[in-house]
């Protein structure tokens, strides 16, 4: 079953109730289920809270406590949906941090959670920002061209493959030793088996 994980400027899109993309946005009232979120993603929505709450504007205090209630909302539609930022996910955000850098740019930490949290547990990345995680390697599908870029993904016989190559290839690497184990269970290996038997 395809899984996908919204950035967090779809998120900031149905927060903004920005009415484009409105076939993503009808997709959404049917497939939310399928879609997931990174705790990343609430760093950031918060971070832009807090940035206008200690502003000394009234307006944009007010904005702040419209924003933090929405976010709120938002939040609690995934409650069930959020997933960690774990070790597995940092060391697989260095690797495609790296590997966007010599594609021509610093695609920034949280692109990079997001990419790598998408990449590990074998998700589609629904984003607008669609330079930034086809530099990671990431499957993306476009917010700007919804429909046909969710089509056109979901069709392609070559992103099954690569799910499967990507999930054989980080399995080879923690257990050669390049990502070390804990003695404490893999959340995201954990989170792809609950997602499995769902």
């Amino acid at each position: 079953m395809q899984r996908f994980l919204l950035d967090t400027n779809v998120l900031g899109d149905i927060i903004n109730r920005n009415p484009e993309p409105t076939d993503l946005l009808k997709w959404l009232d049917d497939k939310a289920h399928l879609c997931f979120v990174s705790s990343i993603s609430i760093h950031e929505l918060e971070f832009g809270v807090a940035r206008l709450a200690i502003k000394k504007s009234v307006e944009d205090r007010l904005k702040a406590t419209k924003y933090a209630w929405l976010n709120s909302q938002l939040l609690s539609m995934f409650s069930d949906r959020i997933l960690p930022v774990d070790k597995w996910v940092l060391v697989r955000s260095a690797e495609l941090r790296a590997k966007a850098g010599q594609c021509g740019g610093d695609i920034g930490l949280a692109d990079a959670i997001i990419a790598a949290t998408a990449d590990i547990r074998c998700f589609y990345v629904i984003t607008r920002n669609v330079g930034h995680f086809r530099a990671t390697g990431a499957t993306v599908i476009d917010t700007d061209n919804f429909t046909e870029s969710l089509q056109a993904t979901l069709a392609d016989p070559r992103n099954k493959s690569r799910f499967s190559s990507i999930r054989n290839e980080f399995q080879k690497q923690r257990h050669s030793g390049q990502v070390q184990h804990s003695t404490a269970t893999d959340p995201a290996q954990e989170s792809i088996k609950r997602l499995r038997s769902s």
